[in-house]
């Protein structure tokens, strides 16, 4: 097989802030992400199907599928995209996995191992590759599988990686619309359904995570309000504290004081 050009998002581990009780709507996932819970608390629910998870368990989630949460949880986990048209040897490898995995202690300790050398990228790549391989072998038979992808939603998803990016630039819904082949009423109604939000409130959501991300590395507030679309300074504030309840300043100390 020839080496995969495998894209690693984030990594790390994960804790449901005390503030957060659940995600009542389901959202459209739009890359591959794989965790492996630290606690026996939280409900997961992929398409319509619940998964509780317990210390060591697996999920499998796949860009297109819906999934929403009841937190409390913890979790290590890792994210990634696989470009199209990657070759047929992974392709088949990421389809046959279960969505679900019972605890596996050996497999646990692997992706910890995993996680520890994710500053390598190179080493990440091969490390993630023998785990699916792992994981593929030891799944049970009866192990759950992917549920069928609905209308609209790998349109969604791509939509939503689009806005990802070009955060920098201006979209407008005429343009995602022609990009998915819909009408805009009918993309907006697409993406009001997966995504529980307007594409522009998301879009603008998307940018204040991005925002914030910048600012606590030690970017200047006019430098990000001017980067990603936002008339001032002044006009970022508001709307940042519009929807965090929260100036920039309170949320950046906040977010720097929970220990992820």
């Amino acid at each position: 097989m020839e080496y995969p050009n495998i894209q690693i998002g984030s990594s790390g581990l994960w804790k449901s802030p005390p503030e957060y009780l659940c995600m009542p709507e389901y959202r459209v996932v739009d890359k591959y992400e794989l965790e492996c819970y630290v606690t026996d608390t939280g409900k997961i629910f992929v398409e319509e199907e619940l998964f509780e998870p317990r210390k060591n368990c697996f999920l499998f989630v796949r860009p297109g599928q819906l999934r929403r949460a009841e937190f409390p949880y913890e979790t290590r986990f890792l994210y990634f995209y696989l470009p199209k048209n990657e070759c047929r040897e992974l392709s088949e490898l990421i389809n046959s996995l279960p969505t679900w995995l019972p605890a596996n202690a050996e497999l646990a300790e692997f992706f910890d191992h995993l996680l520890d050398n994710k500053d390598c990228e190179l080493r990440t790549m091969a490390l993630l590759v023998e785990l699916l391989y792992r994981l593929k072998e030891q799944a049970p038979a009866n192990a759950p599988r992917p549920t069928y992808v609905q209308e609209g939603q790998r349109e969604i998803v791509a939509a939503v990686t689009f806005m990802k990016d070009h955060l920098t630039e201006k979209i407008t819904i005429a343009e995602l619309a022609q990009r998915a082949g819909y009408s805009q009423s009918h993309f907006t109604h697409l993406f009001r359904k997966y995504m529980n939000s307007s594409p522009y409130d998301y879009f603008i959501e998307l940018r204040l995570n991005a925002a914030t991300t910048q600012l606590i590395t030690g970017a200047s507030l006019a430098d990000v309000s001017e980067r990603f679309g936002f008339c001032s300074a002044s006009h970022f504030c508001a709307i940042f504290r519009e929807r965090r309840k929260m100036t920039p300043h309170q949320y950046i100390k906040v977010r720097k004081d929970i220990d992820f």
